[in-house]
């Protein structure tokens, strides 16, 4: 960690309400400044923030160090939080919670810009995370042993990182000992105080050299005079700050430039002096982040379409050829691409399979043919039934009445008329015939 660097950080609270008051204060004849619950919400998780610096193309860097994580959730936790109360306070009948309560504490850590570009990505990170356990450790010490912010976001899509902490102020009543919402507790002169002058003592304890508050309690009389004169200074608004933090930078850029000018004027005079001039261009982009990544930003602004195809053809061959070497490295790589390749070529040829006209008729020939050997063969079969029942009918007359009636009633041959026995004789002459025709028209085909 960078203990040499002295950090300077704001801590602006705001109280919010699902439904603020909108009643005017008789002695000062203004509304109440309680802001919209889900106004601040939404600007923390959705970002539909009015904030002009907020670049919703970068906002997917910002993380989450609590499992609420939209506006929607957060509601719903105050909502059953509200249920909750109302259902104890009842039980005591006591009134249930004002419509109008301050249901939510909102705290924004916000360290100067100049001190968070000094410092690395994963170090920016942990400072965050460290104000925020340090804040919920003093509001624990000074207010409620079980106080903790139910969403708290890290936000990297501005120009300076900040935390955005959401928290409801619970604080339990000493009558009844049911906890319920006491907003006035937390934002007390003396909390403040206790927040503001411990904070920095922890910081320092986990390795941050936070710069101490100016509290006015501590200040002297005229100190305290001097404050109320210079009151309207300390109460810059973020757009303002962020203009002014914007024209350091531009002109830290201009001063590069400058130096920049200078060392190429001294180019042609002393290669000594080219080289210290080089040196010094190369540390000062070293030192300083933000401006090399407003140069690389410039100078990809000025490349043209067909550099960019350029690059991109050089890029597409390089990712070409590092897949070609992994490829050629990773046995599983290779199955694998066999495997794609075979249900490519089976869906190729099955896509490719189709029915011409030939096969068409060849194949309706074919069905033709079973058709005309199947009529023949219901046609054995039906001439063999005949034969079979003429059969039954001649010797039905041999047997009793009482028999002959049951087998002409179980065959159906009643309606047939009288058979000879040289009709069934004729019957399985021609059948016979018939027979050995076919075997022969068969064989022939063949």
């Amino acid at each position: 960690m960078k203990n040499d660097i002295e950090i300077s950080v704001g801590l602006p609270f705001l109280k919010c309400s699902s439904n603020p008051s909108q009643t005017v204060n008789v002695k000062t004849n203004k509304k109440s400044k309680t802001a919209v619950t889900k106004k601040i919400a939404s600007e923390a998780f959705e970002r539909f923030g009015i904030d002009p610096d907020i670049n919703p193309d970068e906002s997917y860097k910002n993380m989450y160090l609590t499992d609420i994580k939209s506006t929607e959730e957060y509601l719903e936790l105050i909502e059953n939080r509200k249920q909750e109360i109302d259902k104890q306070l009842k039980a005591h009948n006591k009134k249930k919670t004002r419509k109008d309560t301050v249901d939510t504490l909102a705290l924004v850590v916000k360290p100067a810009i100049e001190c968070m570009v000094q410092l690395t990505e994963q170090e920016q990170i942990q400072f965050l995370k460290d104000s925020k356990k340090v804040i919920e450790d003093i509001f624990r010490q000074y207010i409620n042993p079980d106080f903790k912010f139910e969403a708290a976001v890290m936000h990297f899509d501005e120009l300076s990182p900040h935390l955005h902490c959401l928290g409801l102020p619970l604080v339990v009543d000493e009558k009844t000992g049911i906890e319920i919402f006491n907003a006035k507790k937390f934002l007390s002169l003396s909390h403040v105080t206790a927040l503001n002058r411990n904070y920095s003592l922890k910081m320092k304890e986990l390795g941050w050299n936070v710069k101490d508050f100016e509290l006015y309690e501590d200040m002297t009389e005229e100190e305290k005079e001097e404050h109320k004169k210079n009151k309207k200074n300390h109460g810059r608004d973020s757009l303002r700050y962020k203009k002014e933090e914007k024209a350091k930078l531009e002109q830290q850029l201009s001063n590069l430039s400058d130096l920049k000018n200078e060392a190429v004027e001294n180019l042609t005079k002393d290669d000594d002096v080219k080289e210290l001039a080089m040196n010094k261009l190369e540390q000062q982009l070293k030192n300083d982040g933000t401006i090399k990544e407003k140069l690389i930003n410039k100078a990809l602004d000025e490349i043209t379409d067909d550099e960019f195809r350029k690059i991109q053809s050089e890029q597409k061959e390089l990712l070409k050829a590092e897949f070609q070497e992994k490829f050629e490295d990773d046995e599983e790589l290779q199955l694998e691409a066999k495997k794609q390749a075979k249900k490519k070529l089976l869906k190729d040829n099955l896509e490719k399979m189709e029915f011409t006209s030939q096969d068409t008729i060849n194949y309706y020939k074919q069905l033709d043919s079973y058709s005309n050997e199947l009529e023949r063969t219901v046609n054995k079969l039906s001439f063999k039934n005949n034969i079979f029942k003429k059969v039954l009918k001649f010797v039905s007359n041999f047997l009793p009445n009482a028999i002959q009636e049951k087998v002409n009633k179980w065959i159906g041959i009643n309606d047939m008329q009288e058979v000879e026995e040289h009709e069934i004789t004729d019957d399985i002459i021609q059948f016979m015939k018939d027979s050995e025709t076919e075997d022969i028209e068969e064989s022939e085909v063949l």
